[in-house]
């Protein structure tokens, strides 16, 4: 079972367990438990379609979220640029093929999450 699919499936399991763990003087909303947080941005990359294109450690047609993490490390404007490119769509920064836009599909603070996410994973 690979990482994503494992993760998407804890999901209902890690929001349960995270707030049932918490004490009184330490009640985090499960949504920021790193765990959980991970499992929520690929539950929706999936049900927004960006794993048709794209893969975490593997590119399809598009590049490895990995690979965008490499890229964009030193790059101060990374996460706007990306948040732009998820939003409206790019062409010719990876190859021929231009990606769509999520066209009002996902809600910016949702992008904003995957963006975060995929910069994150160069820290990993």
């Amino acid at each position: 079972m690979d990482t994503r699919t494992l993760l998407v499936t804890a999901l209902p399991f890690a929001v349960t367990l995270s707030a049932c763990s918490n004490t009184s003087s330490n009640m985090a909303a499960p949504e920021e438990d790193p765990l959980v947080k991970k499992a929520m941005v690929l539950s929706l990359a999936k049900t927004s379609g960006c794993f048709e294109c794209h893969g975490i450690d593997s590119s399809a047609a598009g590049p490895a979220w990995t690979d965008v993490a490499v890229r964009y490390h030193d790059d101060r404007h990374a996460k706007a640029k990306l948040i732009d490119s998820v939003k409206y769509g790019s062409s010719d920064a990876w190859g021929e093929l231009p990606m769509p836009g999520s066209d009002g599909k996902v809600q910016d603070n949702e992008i904003e999450q995957m963006v975060d996410f995929i910069l994150a994973l160069n820290n990993e």
